[in-house]
């Protein structure tokens, strides 16, 4: 017979007030027996054994209120946090023997208002943005551009990929073989490629611009078929992979604004970004005013809550990516993937990845569009003050374990009489509440001086701009391998040195230590930022 300790208080409640033992018995799924006992004045087995713990119901107690307050604050301790500062506790006492194996399901047990939970690591800087505060103030912006209707409503962002990072997978080997993996040889390029994707309120992409890492456009990364099938694609090259001042510029100029073009020159749009050096600088910001549209930044280190492309596309898009290319090298048996075929895949993984339900359900999932604000601060990444109090537990009787030889040689020696036995208790749970408290002050200390010496500014190198920076169109590069071919581009560029088979010398190392998506900044990884598929994907 199943039941908890809340539906056994209840019947006792009720029995009390008059009700008959059977039927309330009956009603609770309770033993009658075990009911009766409960009347009489017996305790349940974690209260009567209570003094076989080796630390205090008040201490641990403290450590259940320390855990939640932790988890407010972002730092939810782990089994092995929570151990430490229980076996510093006992320490204290002068009990040095190790904490059991399963001591810490026991906590748990004893302790209602605790659970485990799956931690997921997250930059420091973004916990401390993420702020009813900072969202408030980003949707109070938002209500003055309530007028410009979600096809003129933007959202471009930087994310980065590694050209050969495929996905691990099962493979089919030998039985006698001892282990559950197996290494796989692969040439896993991890030239970092950076694209830049945009997308409007009403379900629509436009037309990516790809960074590489080089030193200038080589005709020999395209095939045919890839510069006729996306000839309004754009490419250009940085000396790391990521983008610029002038890269940001040129987007803006000959992808942005041509895409975007309203048919009455008149209307506005609204470009929601996110506060990077590059989209901030005065030819920027002077460019955007000259068309008549307004950018709204996403407050600092918020966009894994606020960024649609972060929240509904990109996670899907680097999946997406990976899964195609494993399948690619499974096909072709080839030991990389390079740029020549890098463009035909991502391709593929952004009809996947920029569906029209993945992005409206990344501006659904910001609550930027339809407007829904409590939808931001509701995040799991939004840290809320809450009351740090733990629910009370069943244990309602003062019972004295044992915390040293001090306290238990009072005990021995004391009168017995019950208001000598009472003190002697209620000295006991002072001296429990004090050690516990130095305790944790101790590991807050520990902890603040690791924190302080993690923020302290590190030197940075100076980085020169690259002015040979090279930008243009897929379709431009085709015209100019194939002169009798008329590009599809919107708009001419100006005269660009390409260059042509055997000039190969001229590109760059592809070596990085990129990893995956992200936005505010390279490298990107935006992983950790996106909802769960079930609830903004298909």
């Amino acid at each position: 017979m199943m039941y908890s300790e809340v539906e056994l208080l209840t019947a006792v409640e009720e029995c009390v007030n008059g009700a008959p033992v059977q039927p309330t018995a009956r009603r609770y799924g309770v033993p009658r027996a075990t009911l009766q006992d409960r009347i009489r004045g017996a305790q349940s087995y974690q209260i009567a054994h209570q003094d076989h713990q080796r630390l205090s119901a008040v201490e641990e107690q403290r450590i259940a209120t320390w855990i939640i307050r932790q988890e407010s604050l972002g730092y939810a301790p782990s089994y092995a946090n929570v151990r430490a500062v229980a076996s510093a506790i006992l320490v204290k006492h002068g009990d040095h023997a190790p904490l059991g194996k399963r001591w810490t399901y026991g906590f748990q047990r004893r302790n209602a208002g605790i659970k485990s939970k799956m931690g997921r690591r997250t930059d420091i800087k973004r916990l401390n943005a993420a702020t009813p505060a900072n969202l408030n103030q980003f949707f109070e912006r938002l209500k003055e551009f309530s007028w410009i209707p979600p096809s003129r409503t933007y959202n471009a962002d930087e994310g980065g990929i590694m050209e050969g990072q495929g996905a691990n997978n099962l493979v089919m080997g030998s039985s006698k073989r001892p282990g559950r993996s197996v290494p796989v040889k692969g040439d896993h390029s991890r030239a970092w490629t950076t694209l830049i994707e945009c997308i409007s309120a009403d379900g629509h992409a436009l037309d990516p611009l790809v960074i590489f890492k080089a030193k200038s456009v080589q005709v020999q990364w395209f095939k045919s078929s890839t510069l006729k099938e996306y000839p309004t694609w754009h490419v250009t090259v940085s000396n790391n992979g990521w983008t610029s001042d002038d890269i940001a510029v040129q987007w803006l100029n000959k992808v942005f604004l041509p895409q975007t073009q309203p048919a009455d020159p008149s209307d506005a749009r609204l470009l929601v970004i996110d506060g990077h050096s590059s989209h901030t600088t005065d030819q920027f910001m002077s460019d955007y005013f000259q068309n008549n549209v307004y950018l709204l930044f996403l407050p600092p280190h918020t966009s894994h809550i606020l960024q649609p492309l972060d929240i509904g596309c990109f996670s899907s898009l680097k999946r997406a990516y990976r899964r195609l290319l494993t399948q690619w090298l499974a096909e072709t048996h080839a030991q990389g993937v390079g740029k020549m075929n890098f463009l035909d895949i991502y391709a593929r993984a952004r009809q996947e990845g920029l569906k029209s339900t993945n992005i409206k359900g990344g501006w659904r999932g910001a609550g930027i569009w339809p407007v829904n604000r409590q939808k931001a601060l509701s995040s799991r990444w939004v840290l809320k003050e809450k009351d740090a109090t733990p629910p009370p537990t069943a244990n309602s009787v003062i019972t004295t374990p044992k915390r040293g030889h001090d306290v238990q040689t009072i005990l021995n020696s004391a009168s017995r009489t019950p208001g000598t036995r009472l003190s002697i208790r209620k000295i006991g749970q002072v001296l429990d509440t004090v050690t516990t408290q130095l305790v944790l002050q101790e590991q807050e200390v520990r902890h603040l001086k690791h924190q302080v010496h993690e923020l302290q500014p590190k030197k940075r190198r100076k980085v020169q701009d690259d002015m040979n920076e090279k930008f243009m169109s897929l379709g431009s590069i085709d015209q100019q391998v194939n002169p009798t071919l008329v590009t599809r581009s919107n708009e001419p560029l100006e005269s660009i040195e390409v260059a042509t088979q055997g000039g190969g010398s001229n590109m760059a190392n592809l070596d990085d230590n990129g990893s995956d998506f992200e936005s505010d900044g390279p490298p990107p990884d935006i992983s950790d930022a996106s909802p769960e598929p079930s609830e903004y994907e298909d």
